[in-house]
């Protein structure tokens, strides 16, 4: 299978400069049709649009059918001219050109030699006859326009038929499909695939998108939800294709702040006092000339500052309990023989407060989140035949929980958790012209993905006699006491009573890099849009993390034998139910390729039936793990059951088992069958009632695994 991989990256490196995928386009396309007053086609027209806002222009020709294409437009708006000899000038302005969209226009040409002109509104397409895909564009002004919580822009996915909220996470950035956390047609808010200006930007260890552009950055981004072309793979959710403002021959800029403040908020029910709040979301935008008509520049800077009380009820030990004493089912004060550990322990937890809803502590201690994002972007247009498009940006993250979000959350303040990273973006496309009909598509991505999260440094385990295998003080807080969980499993998490000690699922880090080689080419003709298309993507994913390195112990109230049913009665006896503890060696260092290639037709059946068919095909390579330390379980290596006094270091004892490494047949088999093929009428015009018809009558696609892996 390696000398599969190399032959389709040799075939790639041939084809790259001439052919690529519109998995990845940031333009949209005009098809227009000139017709005579009586209805008839009208050849040889001479027709050229404008970009009003940079002056870019493409001039052609309309075939037999009287029609023709303008493809890879940059978005924006548009005015379109027409002339030919014994016909009237027609000037149509207003043309919006969206993000893969494709505005179709049925100008009537008068015989006369008088100029003539028509105003057409800059309106979005209200039916798009040219594709099958389900899905909409949302447009600058409801990015800009519409209320959202924490400016992010995903949310306005929800706008779209099919698309419900789903996932979430904590913090700004980060959880199960994170912030951009929706399900498309019951997807998972994992299986989403985000793009800007065409580049992957993909968290794969959180399943989310990787760096959240500021509003004010975004120009209008496209959602696809069904129906997909041939040209878009990857993933079975969602498409989202964002494009990023560019530069104009106005100068434009904005400045803004946001803000939220206790002064102005109820208290919450639960609180003892208002939870102090102080949120500030600020930034500004510049964009304009470098060369009028040629050359052009956008820049973005946003800030995010908060401070945030997080109310949370719990229950904590008693004065009464804290020496042992407990009440039995019959009410009767029962004196429990108290473990001097746990009489320690129990000290840590701090005095009742409250006594709402059955709980007797209430605490609001303080959240605060810190985030900076930059974004420069350039466009110069060395032609009108040649484009190139340079964007980097930068945002960075330092985030406090004072409850670690996850499963075994202590419940009561001092274990709180410490969340930073960054994210980095980069991208430069080269569009060439070769003619009217044929034009190349070519872009190179750079993205990288940071994270660390750890512990906020508490009781040492050391000091209360926990052998975790970390002395105190030890690197990223591995030092502190195991997370003591209260009345729950090892996978359900704690209850109404308060956990102690730090949360088991971290200390986590990760850097991730993905290199990207995209080219797309498209030829027209009159009745055929011929596009085909490869994207190579190499993902490098380091990765740490130690899960229950500091070990975990459950207490459920049901081991003390005097039948008192509270996990502090356990805890009080030193009874737990359960424990769990992880070493080893918790890096990794995941590597995969990617190769995609695609072949599609927009076949032009009749003037009123349009037919999109295609091919794509996916291969990515087998992931394996560049430390060699990556195991997997193969039913066909076992002959026996693992005993539980095995030696789990000795690497044949494991094979026995059907452990293997990944030296042995690689993490799992390779599938070189990934062939998915699209059919589908794109739109059927019944002239006589104005209806549009879509349906996919034949569509596979396939979802590539996020990355996650636990150590072993």
């Amino acid at each position: 299978m390696n000398k599969l991989a190399g032959l389709l990256l040799g075939v790639a490196m041939l084809v790259v400069p001439i052919v690529a995928t519109r998995a990845q386009t940031t333009q949209g396309e005009i098809v227009l049709t000139v017709r005579d007053p009586q209805g008839g086609a009208v050849p040889g027209v001479t027709v050229t649009v404008t970009n009003t806002a940079t002056g870019l222009t493409r001039t052609g020709s309309t075939a037999d059918t009287g029609s023709f294409r303008f493809p890879a437009l940059p978005t924006g708006v548009y005015d379109f001219t027409a002339e030919k000899q014994g016909f009237s000038k027609l000037v149509l302005k207003g043309i919006k050109v969206s993000v893969d969209e494709t505005r179709t226009i049925e100008a009537s040409i008068a015989i006369a030699s008088q100029s003539t002109t028509v105003k057409v509104e800059g309106d979005a397409l209200l039916v798009n006859t040219e594709s099958q895909h389900l899905g909409d564009v949302v447009n600058e002004t409801e990015v800009t326009g519409l209320p959202l919580n924490g400016r992010n822009f995903a949310q306005l996915a929800l706008l779209n038929a099919g698309v419900a909220a789903f996932g979430g996470g904590g913090g700004q950035q980060g959880g199960e499909g994170g912030v951009s956390g929706y399900s498309s047609n019951g997807q998972r808010s994992s299986s989403n695939n985000f793009m800007v200006d065409g580049i992957d930007n993909n968290n794969y260890q959180a399943g989310s998108v990787g760096q959240l552009p500021s509003i004010d950055s975004i120009q209008e981004f496209q959602v696809q939800t069904n129906n997909y072309s041939a040209e878009y793979g990857r993933n079975s959710g969602s498409v989202v294709n964002l494009v990023t403002k560019s530069g104009t021959n106005q100068f434009h800029g904005s400045l803004y702040e946001f803000l939220r403040n206790d002064v102005l908020d109820a208290r919450n029910f639960f609180a003892n006092n208002t939870p102090e709040l102080r949120l500030n979301q600020f930034g500004g935008t510049l964009g304009g000339p470098i060369v009028k008509d040629r050359t052009f520049f956008f820049g973005n800077y946003e800030g995010f500052r908060q401070v945030a009380g997080i109310t949370r009820l719990t229950i904590v030990p008693t004065d009464s309990q804290r020496k042992g004493i407990f009440m039995d089912s019959q009410g009767n004060a029962v004196q429990l023989p108290l473990d001097p550990t746990s009489a320690e322990l129990f000290k840590l937890y701090p005095e009742p407060n409250t006594s709402h809803g059955g709980n007797n502590f209430v605490s609001s201690p303080n959240l605060t989140d810190s985030t900076d994002q930059y974004l420069i972007k350039i466009d110069h247009r060395i032609s009108s035949n040649d484009i190139i498009t340079g964007r980097y940006s930068y945002a960075r993250y330092n985030i406090f929980n004072p409850f670690a979000p996850g499963q075994e959350t202590t419940a009561i303040p001092g274990y709180g958790a410490f969340d930073d990273g960054s994210t980095h973006l980069f991208s430069i496309g080269y569009t060439k012209v070769f003619s009217p009909n044929s034009i190349n598509e070519a872009r190179f991505g750079f993205a990288r993905n940071t994270d660390n999260q750890f512990n906020q440094k508490g009781p040492q385990a050391a000091t209360y006699g926990f052998n975790t295998g970390w002395p105190a003080n030890s690197p990223m807080n591995l030092g502190n006491i195991p997370n003591l969980t209260m009345a729950g499993g090892l996978v359900s998490g704690g209850g109404a009573y308060s956990n102690l000690g730090s949360n088991n699922n971290i200390p986590t880090s990760s850097a991730q890099n993905v290199i990207q080689v995209i080219d797309h080419f498209s030829h027209t003709t009159p009745r055929h849009e011929w596009k085909f298309g490869t994207d190579i993507r190499n993902t490098r994913d380091n990765i740490f993390y130690a899960l229950d390195f500091m070990g975990q112990i459950t207490f459920t109230g049901q081991q003390n034998p005097q039948g008192i049913v509270n996990p502090f009665a356990d805890l009080a006896e030193g009874l737990p139910s359960s424990s769990l503890h992880f070493v080893g060696n918790a890096a990794r260092s995941y590597r995969i390729t990617s190769f995609d290639f695609f072949a599609q037709d927009t076949f032009k059946l009749r003037p009123n039936l349009t037919l999109n068919y295609g091919l794509r095909y996916e291969y990515n390579t087998v992931l394996y793990d560049a430390t060699n330390q990556a195991t997997t379980f193969r039913p066909d290596h076992f002959t026996q059951y693992l005993s539980p006094t095995a030696d789990q270091t000795d690497l044949s004892v494991l094979e026995a088992s059907g452990m293997v490494t990944q030296s042995v047949g690689g993490l799992y088999d390779s599938n070189p069958k990934n062939f998915a093929p699209r059919v589908a009428p794109g739109a059927w015009d019944r002239s006589s009632s104005q209806l549009f018809a879509s349906a996919t009558v034949f569509s596979m696609t396939r979802s590539l695994a996020r990355f996650r892996v636990t150590s072993s």
